[in-house]
């Protein structure tokens, strides 16, 4: 969902049972300008993603929903400026084909809604008659009701420009955390991936919209390998900082955001999440030559999911990076990984202060148990600069 998405066709099977269920006689204007036609607005998105362009789960999931904003007509004054660009017209516009639409995920990049207003092609909104009018839409996930509402699940608030505002749109996303103090324990489960998308220069010829989303925050997934030939126990394992960026605000199509005002502070305990306080990684495996001396020990390696197995979701903490890739206040001097390894060495320390992260990438930690001592290896696991990979000691 980044910018190395590789789109496929779209099965013309099932596009074809999404228009076809769209076609009708000519009906009454939807909105006024234009008079409506056979077919309707449908909407897709590129689907055959790699793990890093879809950082939670992979893709989208069937029933998944994003809410958006679509614009065509536009009148300076009497005169009908509707087949002009973006950029040109924007300033006359409003979102008056949708505004907060909901469309729901089904499968193979392909997305369905049903629009209730006059003139509705089979539950699609028409286009309009003149085939030379420009379409813009602004999509987001997830999608939320009203405008300046709570996702469900208690997952922070998104507000939208008004459905009277011309121009660019704005999208506000606000975190639901609220700690004032790195003690202050934060549910990494109630942020969600958040994601936008916007296609501003679409006309009726070219059919169904695309929808590519690009993701707004980093991402930290985490695992263990022990290369002793008897299990360690991992009793702590968190991630702690002050004055985390809290919100962001995207206008219409701007390639980064404005970071809010609004900050929190506090500790993300994944050991919880992941085994609910305590967890054991199993010996790695002698490789012996024929002399039966140990010539390898093949770690052993416990990936951190929601469900406690190696095919679940990866337990995925999202933050907000600045411009210059830090995620908190003090750039990064307060950010700390912290774990304790049961008879090794306890309350082991990292700080991040040197690191940078970069909105769509995720950071993959990996703690690294060798005899008495413990390594952290940081690898990005998507668009990555310098390379991105450093074995870096705890401190």
């Amino acid at each position: 969902m980044m910018n190395r998405q590789i789109q496929k066709s779209i099965p013309a099977l099932c596009l074809a049972v999404l228009l076809g269920a769209a076609s009708c006689s000519q009906e009454e204007e939807p909105s006024g300008g234009g008079t409506a036609f056979d077919g309707g607005i449908v909407f897709t998105s590129p689907y055959t993603l790699t793990r890093s362009e879809a950082m939670r789960y992979g893709s989208f999931r069937k029933g998944d929903q994003v809410g958006v904003l679509g614009y065509s007509e536009a009148f300076n004054g009497d005169l009908n400026v509707s087949s002009s660009d973006w950029n040109t017209k924007k300033q006359f516009c409003k979102p008056e084909l949708f505004y907060n639409q909901p469309l729901r995920y089904i499968a193979d990049g392909l997305w369905t809604y049903k629009w209730t207003g006059t003139g509705n092609v089979g539950g699609l909104h028409p286009w309009y008659a003149d085939d030379s009018y420009t379409y813009a839409f602004f999509a987001y996930y997830p999608y939320v009701e009203v405008s300046g509402g709570t996702i469900d699940g208690g997952m922070g608030t998104i507000t939208l420009s008004g459905d009277d505002q011309t121009g660019d749109p704005t999208i506000t996303y606000t975190m639901p955390h609220s700690g004032s103090t790195t003690s202050a324990t934060l549910d990494w489960q109630r942020v969600p991936d958040l994601m936008l998308a916007y296609n501003v220069a679409h006309t009726k010829a070219k059919g169904a919209v695309n929808l590519a989303f690009r993701h707004l925050f980093c991402a930290f997934e985490f695992k263990v390998n022990n290369y002793n030939t008897k299990p360690v126990t991992v009793s702590d394992l968190y991630v702690s900082g002050s004055n985390f960026y809290k919100s962001v605000t995207v206008t219409g199509q701007e390639s980064g955001y404005q970071i809010g005002d609004d900050r929190y502070s506090g500790q993300f305990d994944i050991a919880s999440s992941y085994a609910g306080g305590t967890f054991q990684c199993p010996a790695g495996e002698e490789i012996k030559d024929d002399d039966e001396n140990i010539i390898e020990v093949r770690p052993a390696t416990v990936t951190l999911t929601t469900d406690g197995t190696d095919s679940g979701d990866p337990i995925d903490l999202l933050f907000i990076p600045n411009e210059h890739g830090k995620l908190t206040e003090d750039d990064n001097k307060s950010l700390n990984l912290h774990v304790t390894i049961d008879g090794y060495q306890r309350d082991a320390t990292m700080k991040l202060a040197g690191a940078s992260f970069e909105p769509g990438v995720r950071s993959v930690f990996t703690i690294n148990i060798v005899g008495n001592d413990i390594y952290l290896q940081m690898e990005s696991d998507g668009r990555w600069d310098e390379g991105g990979d450093s074995d870096i000691s705890f401190e």
